[in-house]
């Protein structure tokens, strides 16, 4: 028996538990010790999983699962989707991983198939306006919803600099911001104040910008979070500073930066004056970041 294991709960996750849930597939969400996983602890789970002969773990771990183990991430070094950058970013995300599983094991009913078209490209491809997948000697329409995810959750700076076949980088800003406030539950008044207050530290300015002078509290708060969407979509890069939710550490992130910064950061792991330990960065996805020593 097979077990779907989600990680930290994101607007991916939960469109990827929509899908499971379509698919009458079992699922759950990565709990450590009694409690929803969230990004710092997704990959110590316990949950109880001795009843299932294998488990798909999708960004997350497990602690002690000794059956077939099936790995679902882009986040590490050495998961399958770290190495694709917004060219395919499809089969870079979880969601786009785990869509060509589905379709692969007979699961059809999430896509819409069309006549077979031969494409040099293993999988997903763009073709005419639409994102296509080929699989088992078969060619389906990938569902628009879930290209708008996988987009989202892997390449987000790309598709604001206009890179991402099928995606319309206003829309996404604006569904972006909409979730944001949602989520925190913040008062729309108050939420344009905060984002016209962002936006005006950051226009008119270039390089990488100083702002580990704001307080952003601990871990992704609203600010932070709302901070890094919108230097994100007004492609400038920034430096911040927040604090480790279990450590209480200063946590410094740095966001929008190119591949070669990102390289340079991660061979000398320095900002200002301070040296960072434990540093960590994706080339291609243009972050890095570490704690201040």
């Amino acid at each position: 028996m097979r077990k779907y294991l989600l990680g930290s709960i994101d607007p991916e996750m939960i469109t990827i538990a929509n899908l499971l849930n379509k698919l009458n597939l079992q699922y759950e969400y990565a709990k450590f010790e009694g409690n929803l996983c969230n990004p710092t602890n997704a990959y110590k789970a316990d949950n109880n999983l001795v009843d299932y002969e294998e488990v798909v773990f999708i960004e997350c771990k497990h602690q002690c699962y000794k059956g077939k183990s099936v790995f679902i991430d882009h986040h590490n070094e050495g998961d399958y989707g770290y190495k694709f950058t917004y060219t395919n970013f499809l089969e870079g995300a979880s969601i786009g991983q785990l869509y060509k599983m589905l379709l692969k094991e007979g699961f059809y009913s999430i896509a819409e198939e069309i006549p077979f078209k031969k494409n040099e490209n293993k999988f997903y491809y763009f073709h005419e306006g639409e994102w296509l997948i080929n699989i088992n000697n078969k060619t389906f329409i990938v569902d628009k919803a879930i290209v708008k995810m996988a987009a989202i959750d892997h390449s987000i700076q790309d598709i604001y600099k206009d890179k991402c076949f099928g995606i319309n980088k206003e829309e996404v800003f604006i569904d972006q911001l909409d979730q944001i406030r949602k989520k925190f539950f913040v008062k729309e008044k108050d939420f344009n104040k905060k984002k016209d207050f962002f936006i005006k530290i950051l226009e008119n300015k270039k390089g990488l910008i100083d702002l580990t002078h704001l307080d952003l509290g601990s871990g992704y708060t609203f600010e932070y979070i709302l901070l890094r969407e919108i230097a994100l979509f007004l492609n400038k890069s920034i430096a911040l500073k927040t604090k480790n939710l279990k450590e209480d550490l200063d946590k410094l992130m740095l966001i929008g930066l190119s591949e070669k910064q990102v390289e340079s950061f991660l061979k000398e792991p320095v900002f200002d004056k301070y040296k960072i330990s434990n540093s960590f960065g994706v080339p291609n996805r243009g972050y890095a970041g570490g704690f201040f020593d």
